[in-house]
């Protein structure tokens, strides 16, 4: 699914009468919310939906594979999402 493929959904299932402009907004305003946490390497809990954090991977000497030569990786910032057991849909019966 794309963004404009959510916002089209979202703005399908609203009740009432709503822009969809007015929820496009919603939308941007939630990721940007998201990504600015994640730039500060906050950790973002949403109940029932999942986890977001971020770390940082050290610079380290790697070697190619295709040539044999050794190179710097240089520090690298990453993103992960880890999702609930409700969205997985584990049982909380384990």
């Amino acid at each position: 699914m794309v963004k404009s493929e959510l916002i089209h959904k979202t703005w399908k299932k609203l009740q009432h009468p709503a822009a969809k402009k007015d929820v496009e907004h919603i939308i941007n305003t939630f990721i940007a919310a998201i990504s600015e946490e994640l730039k500060h390497d906050s950790k973002i809990k949403i109940e029932g939906f999942g986890t977001f954090s971020s770390y940082v991977r050290q610079a380290y000497i790697g070697k190619s594979v295709n040539h044999g030569t050794t190179e710097t990786i240089r520090t690298t910032k990453y993103i992960s999402f880890k999702p609930s057991k409700k969205l997985k849909g584990e049982s909380n019966y384990e």
